[in-house]
């Protein structure tokens, strides 16, 4: 469903190393050795040559998203915002991270293994197209995403330090 909004406002494809710098640049990664990692992360593994920004839901979850006979539908609004879609991907993952602190999921989308990977393949090649020039799926998209969050976020909150917990988590894993 949220493709929909996503074709609608979708910007013009940028290089991806400028939105990643310009994205990520008041986020301080070198003081910190679990942002330094995850920046790594994202600078040495594949990622699509181009971004899109497109307007995003920005707090997706699934205590967001009325289930009715006519379909689902998405509510609580106030975090709309350009920005890139992956923030969309990764904010119900890291609710339910916050949740039942199980990340298998995330690892699974990482490793590309798993229903974590199906789920991640569907992903790009529907939302891909539109935000990515592309139907293949980046696993840097994960910290990615996390990188964004944590730096929308303000520091020391309950989201934002499980977000960085989770992105701790996922560094180690790799």
């Amino acid at each position: 469903m949220l493709l929909t909004l996503y074709e609608a406002t979708t910007g013009p494809p940028q290089p991806t190393d400028i939105v990643v710098d310009r994205r990520l640049s008041e986020l301080e990664t070198s003081i910190d050795p679990v942002l330094e990692q995850a920046r790594l992360w994202v600078d040495q593994e594949p990622l699509p040559t181009v971004l899109r920004t497109c307007d995003v839901h920005g707090d997706l979850h699934s205590a967001n998203v009325l289930v009715t006979d006519d379909g689902p539908f998405f509510l609580d609004w106030e975090n709309r915002r350009r920005d890139l879609a992956l923030v969309d991907l990764i904010r119900p993952l890291l609710v339910q991270y916050y949740a039942r602190n199980d990340m298998t999921f995330l690892k699974e989308m990482v490793s590309e293994t798993g229903n974590g990977h199906e789920y991640a393949t569907s992903y790009a090649e529907r939302i891909g197209p539109t935000v990515y020039d592309g139907h293949e799926w980046y696993s840097a998209l994960i910290p990615l995403g996390c990188l964004c969050l944590l730096e929308e976020m303000k520091r020391g909150t309950p989201m934002w330090n499980t977000c960085y917990d989770l992105l701790e988590n996922l560094v180690k894993e790799r």
